[in-house]
């Protein structure tokens, strides 16, 4: 990875990788995502209808309370656990994924106008993600973790 570019063959790891059930795994462990809401189910009115500067608030203070290590933690024992086939793609996926980089694009989500996903997709490729793993993520996330 060389400026926030991947080559090809990196790329394409990543694209098979399954987002929502990476958010899932990794709310479910930090115990952010309610395990009683059957599994795909959300208020109709809950996320999609949240502007960007609720969601990116609610997350950052989720986030605020579970910690970088934490986070970190699950993310690299997730990212560990999936197949894919080079160290490389696993490495750009923890720091992409890191705390850091989510609570830098949260940050510049509360002042974005417009739907929570558009924000959150906004903001993590203003941050540096390639626009095809920032739109899966921002869903996955937004969906997942709140």
């Amino acid at each position: 990875m060389e400026n926030g570019i991947l080559d090809e063959r990196l790329e394409q790891e990543l694209r098979q990788v399954d987002y929502d059930d990476l958010f899932k795994t990794v709310g479910t462990n930090l115990g952010m995502v309610d395990t009683q809401r059957p599994s795909g189910e959300v208020s109709t009115q809950g996320w999609r209808s949240k502007f960007a500067k609720e969601v990116a608030l609610e997350l950052i203070s989720k986030l605020k309370n579970i910690g970088s290590r934490a986070w970190n933690e699950q993310i690299k024992i997730y990212v560990d656990k999936i197949p894919l086939l080079t160290d490389g793609a696993k490495e750009t996926l923890k720091y992409y994924l890191g705390y850091q980089v989510i609570m830098q694009a949260l940050d510049i989500m509360v002042d974005f106008t417009g739907t929570a996903e558009d924000g959150l997709a906004y903001a993590l490729k203003y941050v540096g993600l390639p626009a095809w793993l920032a739109e899966p993520a921002s869903r996955a996330i937004v969906f997942f973790l709140l």
